[in-house]
């Protein structure tokens, strides 16, 4: 037994952080579908055009899932044009659009994420 303890040690050391990523990909994913509903449903998020969200991991996967798009239709940040921004709250995408340019409108927030309307007519 004791030969197998530096085999297994380190995997037994990572597996707090492991479920603690876990925890947290779950976290956000649950908070996108609360960002979503406050910013009006699916059908309003996808009214104004593109979709762009600041996390390129599993919350874009989520993300895309949760409005029925394919991955590739969800950008990894926004374009040119009128679109709609998911970002973390309190994160630099955040804390760049929040300055109250008159074509950034927040329209949710979560306690994860803030909604963003970019240049998206009313």
């Amino acid at each position: 037994a004791l030969v197998r303890v530096p085999a297994v040690l380190p995997r037994v050391l990572a597996r707090d952080a492991l479920a603690a990523g876990i925890e947290t990909r779950a976290r956000l994913g649950r908070e996108l579908d609360v960002a979503i509903g406050r910013a009006g449903g699916p059908d309003a998020v996808l009214a104004c055009g593109q979709v762009a969200i600041d996390q390129s991991d599993v919350p874009r996967m989520a993300l895309a899932w949760k409005l029925g798009l394919p991955l590739g239709d969800i950008a990894r940040r926004p374009g040119d044009g009128p679109g709609v921004l998911f970002a973390r709250l309190g994160g630099p995408r955040d804390r760049a659009l929040s300055d109250g340019r008159p074509d950034v409108v927040p329209v949710a927030r979560s306690a994860e994420w803030v909604v963003y309307a970019l240049a998206c007519p009313r």
